[in-house]
């Protein structure tokens, strides 16, 4: 993941708000600059990245085993999670998965959940299990990189 930001605090047509980059990703420009979430840098539009145009262009490092526990403790700590759910598990074999994509996968896990609830005629409480998160686990992450 990369933030982008910018001395001017403007889009590329000189207004400040809210602007789009080449890439699709929603910028909020303000007093301090223009900071950028979530771009893909080998989707941004070389043109945006030529001398001058930012300041400085910083890469953050996907979330280590210990950070992805956390943030899906974080995601899940409104869900009911089933006693077999593991987050140390899960967090170990989301290798490579952003913190976006942890959000994303709790949420898909919950939403395979309800499905399964309903469709198997509620039979006390619901919950979330372990069998829920890896089955969306498989898909992997959404960004295939090294780093």
């Amino acid at each position: 993941r990369y933030a982008i930001t910018s001395p001017h605090g403007f889009d590329n047509a000189g207004r400040g708000g809210q602007s789009m980059d080449a890439a699709g990703a929603r910028s909020q420009a303000g007093a301090e600059g223009e900071v950028t979430e979530r771009v893909r840098p080998e989707r941004v539009e070389p043109a945006l990245l030529r001398s001058g145009r930012f300041d400085y262009i910083v890469r953050f490092a996907k979330p280590d085993t210990a950070d992805r526990a956390t943030i899906v403790r974080l995601c899940c700590r409104r869900v009911p999670l089933a006693p077999d759910v593991d987050v140390a598990d899960l967090a170990k074999r989301a290798e490579g998965f952003t913190g976006a994509d942890l959000e994303t996968l709790c949420k898909k896990a919950t939403l395979l959940a309800i499905a399964d609830f309903q469709r198997n005629a509620p039979r006390g409480a619901f919950a979330v299990s372990q069998r829920d998160f890896l089955t969306i686990l498989e898909s992997g992450p959404s960004i295939e990189t090294t780093s």
